[in-house]
C-alpha cells in the first residue's frame, strides 16, 4: 500500500482526544504505564473526550506529544521529521489520522478515521487484485461476521474475532469426550512410550496440573527460555489440525521440533483450549529456523486436515501451518489476553470494525478502512503478516 507524500499537507489535532501529561493522570494510569518497557519514552496518554466505543486510551510517545502540541500551533509538519523519517514517519501520521489524533486537510476541509482514507492512500485503496488464500478468505469470514454483530463492545468483539474458527461442541460431546480419556491420555496414548521418552529426553515440561489451560514444554539446555521471549521478537509457528488428528500430529511433528532449534511449544491443556484453531504454537527466536522447521512438516504433516487459525499468514496448501511473531514487550498492556500476534490483530480489528459501524460503512466500504487501519498499525490484511517484524509502536491501545 502507497502512501501519499504528507510534506506538503495541512494537518491539525482531532477532536476526539486530548493529551494528559504523566503527573496529570490518576494513579491506576500511571501504574499502567510505570509497566511499560520503553517507559523512558512515555509522556502521557491520549485520553478519549467521548464514551464512543471505538475511542480508546492510547500511550502518548514523546516524539508523538511533541508532534501534537506542535501542531496547536501550526498546520504544518516540523522539518525535522521529513529529514529521516522515511517509511515510519508515514506509519506514524496515517495511524494518528486514522485513529482520530490528528486530522489532515482535505478539499478546504479537515478529515479523520474514516473520512481521511482517501486522501491518505487514494483510489488505489479500493484496489484488491491479490488472490486469498485459505487462511486470508477465512480471516475475512470472520471480518464479515463481526461486521454483523449488532452493538457489539470493544471487549467482547475482539474476543470474537480472536476466536473465531472455534470448535462448538456441547456439554454432551465434552462429557463424553472426558469419559472416554483424559487430556494427556488423548494426546499422547499408551502406545506413544517413544514419543514420551524423547519427550523426556529433550523437553522439560511445566505440566504440573491437568487442569492447565495449555500444556508447555521448553527445550533442555536453551537458558532462560523468559529471556528468549521477553528481550526480542518471538517467531511463532501454529499446527492446526482438526481435533481427531492431533494425536497422530503429536507423533509426527515432536521428533521434528526435538532435533529443530524451536525452543518451546504448547499444546491445549484442556477441551476448551483444543476445540481453538491455534491449539499447538511452537516459538523460534527468528524467521528463517521457523521457516526451516515449517518446510520439514509440511512435507512431514501430509495428509492430516487442516482446522486453520485465522489472522495468521499461511504457510503450506492446506493451512496447517501458518506463522506470526510477538514483538519485544508484546504482553504488556492487551486489552484481553496477553499481547500476542493474534491478539493484537483482534484488538485492532475490532476498533476498526467498531468505527466503520460508527460512521455506518457498509461491508464494501468498511474493508478498504479496515485495511487501511491494520496497515498504519505494522499489519498487512493481504496476507497477515507483520510489515516489520519489530516495529515499535506509535502509541498502544491501554483500555
Amino acid at each position: 500500500m502507497r502512501v501519499i507524500s504528507f510534506a506538503k499537507k495541512k494537518f491539525r489535532p482531532g477532536h476526539s482526544y486530548r493529551l494528559a501529561e504523566w503527573n496529570q493522570l490518576p494513579p491506576s494510569d500511571q501504574e499502567m504505564l510505570s509497566g511499560l518497557y520503553d517507559e523512558e519514552e512515555v509522556y502521557g496518554i491520549f485520553q478519549p473526550l467521548t464514551s464512543s466505543t471505538h475511542l480508546t486510551k492510547k500511550v502518548a510517545y514523546k516524539e508523538v506529544a511533541l508532534l501534537y502540541m506542535h501542531l496547536k500551533e501550526t498546520d504544518q509538519l516540523p522539518h525535522y521529521l521529513f529529514l529521516n523519517g522515511g517509511e515510519k514517519l508515514n506509519e506514524t501520521i496515517t495511524q494518528l489520522v486514522l485513529d482520530e489524533i490528528l486530522e489532515i486537510e482535505c478539499e478546504g476541509n479537515f478529515a479523520s478515521g474514516t473520512a481521511a482514507i482517501k486522501v491518505i492512500f487514494g483510489e488505489t485503496i479500493f484496489d484488491d487484485g491479490l488472490i486469498p488464500d485459505h487462511l486470508s478468505k477465512l480471516s475475512m469470514d470472520a471480518i464479515q461476521y463481526a461486521l454483523l454483530i449488532k452493538n457489539p463492545d470493544l471487549r467482547s468483539l475482539s474476543q470474537q474475532l480472536y476466536t473465531f474458527n472455534t470448535i462448538p461442541w456441547d456439554a454432551h460431546t465434552k462429557s463424553k469426550f472426558y469419559a472416554a480419556h483424559s487430556i494427556p491420555q488423548f494426546l499422547f496414548p499408551e502406545e506413544s512410550g517413544k514419543l514420551n521418552d524423547l519427550l523426556s529426553k529433550s523437553w522439560e515440561s511445566n505440566n504440573v496440573s491437568e487442569k492447565k489451560y495449555w500444556l508447555s514444554w521448553w527445550k533442555k539446555k536453551r537458558g532462560d527460555p523468559y529471556g528468549i521471549a521477553l528481550n526480542k521478537p518471538t517467531f511463532k509457528l501454529y499446527i492446526s489440525s482438526v481435533i481427531d488428528e492431533l494425536p497422530i500430529l503429536l507423533k509426527i511433528a515432536i521428533p521434528i521440533l526435538s532435533a529443530s532449534p524451536a525452543f518451546s511449544f504448547k499444546v491445549g491443556g484442556n477441551i476448551e483450549a483444543l476445540l481453538r484453531p491455534d491449539k499447538m504454537v511452537v516459538y523460534f527466536e527468528n524467521y528463517e529456523e521457523l521457516m526451516e522447521t515449517a518446510l520439514l512438516l509440511k512435507t512431514a504433516l501430509s495428509g492430516i486436515s487442516a482446522h486453520g487459525v485465522p489472522f495468521t499468514a499461511q504457510i503450506d496448501e492446506a493451512g496447517i501451518l501458518s506463522w506470526g511473531v510477538d514483538p519485544a514487550g508484546a504482553d504488556v498492556l492487551s486489552i484481553i489476553e496477553s499481547g500476542s500476534w493474534r491478539m493484537k490483530v483482534a484488538d485492532q480489528l475490532a476498533l476498526a470494525i467498531l468505527q466503520a459501524k460508527k460512521d455506518g460503512l457498509d461491508f464494501q466500504e468498511s474493508i478498504p478502512f479496515i485495511r487501511a487501519k491494520l496497515f498504519s498499525a505494522g499489519i498487512n490484511i493481504a496476507d497477515w503478516t507483520a510489515i516489520a517484524f519489530a516495529k515499535i509502536p506509535h502509541h498502544k491501545i491501554i483500555s
